[in-house]
C-alpha cells in the first residue's frame, strides 16, 4: 500500500484549502483508500495532505471530487513534474469536454484537476494520471458532473 502524497495539479485545489476535508451528514459513509488508488467513477473527498480519499458508494452524497478519466504514463524513469503536469493538462482538459459537455473555463461550473505521480510514488509503481472534476466554487455537490 502506497501512502505517499500524490501531486495535485491546479491552483484551484490550493484555493479550496479548508474544503479538502468534507463532513457529509448522509447515511452513506465513505470508505477510505490511498489517493494513489482513486479510480474513474470515484466521487470522493480528501484529507488535507491529499494522501487519503474518502470514496462514496455513488455520487449522490455531497462531495468535492469526481474522477472522470485515467491513463498511465509510460517509461521506466520518472519524466519529471513538469512533464507530468503538461501531459495531464492536455489530456484532462480534452477529456473534461467529453465528460462534462463544457470546455474548461467556458462557463463551466467545474474545474479540471489531476492527480499524478511524484518521483516518490513513481518509485513505488504509480504511473497513473487521474483526471478529476471539482466545483469551481469549492463547495461539495451531490450528483455527477457528467453531462446528461
Amino acid at each position: 500500500m502506497r501512502t505517499s502524497t500524490r501531486r495535485v495539479g491546479c491552483a484551484l485545489a490550493l484555493l479550496a484549502g479548508v474544503g479538502l476535508l468534507t463532513a457529509c451528514g448522509t447515511s452513506s459513509e465513505p470508505t477510505t483508500k490511498p489517493m494513489t488508488d482513486v479510480a474513474v467513477g470515484d466521487c470522493f473527498d480528501a484529507d488535507e495532505a491529499f494522501t487519503t480519499a474518502f470514496v462514496y458508494a455513488d455520487c449522490t452524497p455531497p462531495h468535492l471530487y469526481e474522477a472522470f478519466w485515467a491513463e498511465d504514463v509510460t517509461g521506466d524513469e520518472f519524466p519529471g513534474d513538469e512533464a507530468i503536469a503538461t501531459r495531464a493538462g492536455a489530456v484532462c482538459d480534452a477529456q473534461f469536454v467529453t465528460f462534462s459537455g463544457t470546455p474548461v473555463g467556458s462557463g463551466a461550473s467545474y474545474a479540471s484537476l489531476f492527480l499524478g505521480p511524484t518521483s516518490e510514488t513513481w518509485a513505488a509503481g504509480d504511473r497513473s494520471i487521474v483526471c478529476v472534476a471539482m466545483p469551481l466554487d469549492g463547495q461539495p455537490k451531490g450528483g455527477s458532473a457528467k453531462a446528461s
